[in-house]
């Protein structure tokens, strides 16, 4: 963390509702004073590097403190019974400065992070601690159990104002090198896991199926960052699962290719199309056979997967799999009739030499 994103985050955290703004608080707390108020309060354990990266001098120290991340900072109340988590603390103050009105245009109209926009840019430099606090603040918050609770205010108008909103969520994606298609808060939500978040959303009537400039909805969002919590809530809501992107992608294979299982349990047990064909004709199970998913295989099989579906390359599932070499998933799809396709004589022979090790 840079001196200027820690003075923020030390200041709005030791007045908060204080600041009003970024720029009061810069006016209010000089580097220089706060450099050396930093230094004498932290026993030498904080150091400021070169290029203005404060940072603790000892590893052991900070293998210490991840320790311990309850009872920080904050005096006791009746609220909190002295049991608020530093992470919650962290979470409160990237919210309070995602909140501050210097942000209430919203998103830049830009749409690839590798784009030359220059208001994007002097956006990030006029405003140091806008890139922490849009990258870390739900990470602050999902590592914490109780924040979500005592956080429940402030987050839930965080969320109302939806410019500033997807303003993190355009910054988080472009500092992670992904491009930013617009849509709405629950898509923001939707990736970044917060299940009671979406949930709230829902309940006030937003639209399950939402998309963005991309075609992504936000059950996709929610299966492609592996989030098992919010995938389930979004398939109760009756959001729309067989959906395919343009080259005829479901998210059912995309879950098979990241290799989680518990959401292609879910997916399948809310009926997604197991034989769904994309525009090379392959099925989820030519996918999972390929990647030695063993588990998945068994799930798709056991859900009426069609074994005999030939791809335009006149693979057969059972072709990648002895092609790559899984041989439990090769006996599992021959003990379902499997054939490897009229086009791989190789993959034929290397089949008929797994099934005479097999009998061996």
């Amino acid at each position: 963390m840079t001196m200027e994103e820690f003075r923020i985050a030390v200041m709005m955290n030791c007045n908060p509702g204080r600041y009003r703004s970024e720029d009061q608080l810069i006016e209010e707390t000089k580097a220089g004073n706060f450099k050396l108020w930093i230094e004498s309060h932290c026993g030498g354990l904080v150091e400021f590097t070169t290029n203005t990266v404060v940072q603790l001098i000892r590893q052991s120290a900070k293998d210490y403190l991840l320790k311990f991340t309850h009872v920080w900072f904050l005096p006791m109340t009746s609220e909190t019974h002295n049991l608020v988590s530093a992470q919650s603390q962290l979470a409160s103050t990237c919210i309070a400065y995602l909140s501050f009105d210097a942000f209430f245009e919203g998103p830049t109209e830009d749409i690839y992070w590798f784009d030359d926009s220059l208001k994007y840019r002097d956006r990030l430099r006029h405003h140091y601690f806008l890139r922490y606090a849009a990258l870390y603040w739900s990470k602050h918050l999902n590592m914490s159990p109780e924040s979500v609770e005592l956080l429940w205010h402030q987050v839930c108008e965080f969320a109302k104002t939806a410019l500033k909103f997807l303003l993190s969520f355009q910054v988080s994606r472009f500092e992670r090198y992904l491009c930013f298609l617009g849509g709405e808060v629950l898509h923001l939500v939707s990736e970044l896991g917060h299940e009671v978040v979406v949930k709230l959303l829902l309940e006030k009537d937003a639209n399950v199926d939402a998309t963005d400039r991309d075609g992504e909805t936000l059950l996709s969002y929610a299966v492609k960052n592996k989030h098992e919590a919010v995938v389930k809530l979004l398939l109760k809501k009756g959001a729309n699962m067989d959906a395919a992107d343009e080259n005829g992608y479901t998210l059912l294979t995309y879950a098979i290719r990241d290799g989680h299982e518990v959401v292609v349990k879910l997916l399948l047990e809310k009926g997604a199309n197991v034989n769904a064909v994309n525009r090379n004709g392959r099925t989820p199970l030519s996918y999972a056979a390929e990647d030695g998913h063993e588990v998945i295989v068994k799930l798709l099989l056991e859900k009426g997967a069609n074994v005999g579906a030939v791809d335009r390359y006149d693979y057969t599932s059972l072709s990648y799999a002895v092609e790559n070499g899984h041989e439990v998933v090769v006996k599992l799809l021959l003990e379902k009739g499997a054939n490897v396709g009229p086009a791989n004589e190789e993959a034929g022979r290397r089949c008929h030499m797994l099934q005479g090790v097999g009998k061996g």
